[in-house]
């Protein structure tokens, strides 16, 4: 009985757990970048209809940059966190990138 219930505690403080950091964490959605330039910015335009100006990834601006060019107009699936974000496109290919600083 008593392990019954220690199963029950855990299970419930878990969903609790989970529940309050959902959306917290990471948000996503698809998005379409529809402009790149050739230092690495790309505008990204949401499903909600908002649009971004994003950094892609300082490491290899020039693949990044031709990988943004390569997939314009194509929905994709992205991830963003505060430490990075993540671009996923439909052929699979995956750009990392980070938001404008704020001057």
């Amino acid at each position: 009985m008593g392990r019954l219930f220690l199963l029950v505690v855990t299970l419930i403080c878990s969903a609790l757990v989970a529940a309050s950091c959902s959306g917290k964490i990471a948000k996503t959605g698809s998005a379409t970048v529809t402009g790149v330039t050739l230092d690495g910015v790309m505008r990204l335009n949401y499903a909600d209809g908002k649009t971004a100006l994003k950094r892609v990834n300082p490491d290899d601006v020039r693949k990044a940059t031709k990988m943004a060019a390569e997939n314009a107009f194509k929905p994709a699936r992205y991830v963003e966190t505060s430490q990075g974000s993540t671009l996923t496109f439909p052929c699979g290919t995956t750009l990392t990138y980070y938001d404008m600083p704020n001057d």
